[in-house]
């Protein structure tokens, strides 16, 4: 769930550490559920230049199967996230978000780091030592639909709400629909066409080669 683009800033592109900030979370929680919204549109995409009229990176959409929900929220607890409260929630609980504050990643491997002695940071994973923070504070925003639905395995192993499905939620779950990837898979569909790796879904913004 989210906001709908500004239009002002549709042409700009995605801060590319904030993206590979928000991949890394992905990858380390993609097993407890199904991704939606802006990230399935994403990872069903050909390679592209992150523009934001694209599809939405403000937060990642996950559909988490219920068997899998106690797990998850157990390892988000270890990842430091914390529930954040919101219009959009509900009594029973089907939706839910959580947040973190990514206040210092490690250029090299993007593993969390902590402040030494000497005004230096740290990485808690390789390592890797550097004087000043890298980049900007992410802060990486979960909405989790407590439910099953209709999914596709990608060759990269990411799974996403099947296209046909995903479309149905703008309007109600997500607000992004006029992104072009929303548009070209509606379009292909009507045309009984692939969606999953369509160059239509990136346009211009492709990275050929």
């Amino acid at each position: 769930m989210g906001d709908p683009p500004n239009p002002l800033r549709i042409q700009e592109q995605w801060n590319p550490y904030r993206i590979a900030v928000m991949q890394r979370e992905i990858a380390a929680i993609r097993e407890f559920g199904v991704l939606s919204g802006g990230w399935a549109w994403h990872f069903m995409s050909p390679a592209h230049v992150e523009c934001k009229q694209l599809h939405d990176h403000k937060d990642i959409d996950i559909f988490v199967y219920p068997h899998a929900f106690a797990g998850l929220v157990g390892l988000l607890g270890e990842r430091g996230y914390s529930r954040a409260w919101t219009r959009f929630d509900d009594p029973s609980s089907e939706f839910i978000r959580f947040a973190r504050y990514v206040e210092q990643a490690c250029p090299a491997c993007l593993e969390d780091a902590v402040l030494a002695e000497g005004a230096a940071f740290v990485c808690v994973g390789c390592g890797s030592r550097w004087p000043e923070s890298p980049a900007e504070v992410v802060k990486v925003i979960l909405d989790l639909f407590v439910e099953t639905v209709p999914e596709l395995v990608l060759a990269d192993g990411h799974r996403v709400v099947d296209p046909a499905t995903l479309l149905t939620f703008y309007g109600d779950r997500h607000s992004s629909d006029r992104c072009v990837a929303v548009k070209a898979a509606r379009e292909l569909l009507a045309r009984g066409e692939l969606v999953v790796g369509h160059p239509t879904l990136v346009g211009d913004w492709a990275i050929l080669g």
